[in-house]
């Protein structure tokens, strides 16, 4: 396969963190080493792989967010097989922030990492991703966007 999105989640269970003693800490190292350690994972199958975007949301109180990646729309004028890198595409990500945005009122804190070849529809740079996705926490500290 010459190309290819993959998406995938994952939740961090708030009782088990207390009772293994996780900590901010650790969900910072985990962010670091999901995005490090997919740039630096190499094998003959995967090659030149790099990640695309990664979010965290954390919610004030335990809340069922739902699974978000059938939220995503991969939008190419290419057919499947031509495509080859990320100028070929465009990630369609407003069904997702239309769900995030009806929890708002439930957001702490959002984690963004995003890679600066991202195109996503309808957000021309990534500032103005980085802008709506301020208006759903509270207070514009609690959003971390990194662009890498």
């Amino acid at each position: 396969m010459p190309y290819a999105l993959i998406g995938f989640y994952g939740l961090i269970n708030e009782n088990l963190a207390r009772y293994s003693g996780l900590g901010k800490g650790d969900v910072d190292l985990l962010m670091e080493a999901v995005w490090e350690g997919t740039k630096a994972l190499h094998s003959r199958s995967k090659a030149f792989h790099h990640p695309r975007l990664l979010v965290r949301l954390d919610y004030r109180e335990q809340r069922q967010c739902g699974y978000f990646v059938d939220k995503l729309r991969f939008l190419s004028k290419k057919k499947e097989k031509e495509i080859r890198f990320s100028q070929d595409y465009t990630l369609d990500i407003n069904p997702w922030l239309q769900e995030i945005g009806r929890q708002k009122n439930y957001m702490e804190h959002i984690y963004c990492r995003v890679d600066h070849n991202l195109p996503l529809e309808g957000f021309p740079t990534l500032e103005d991703l980085k802008k709506e996705l301020k208006g759903f926490v509270k207070e514009p500290e609690k959003l971390d966007f990194i662009v890498d």
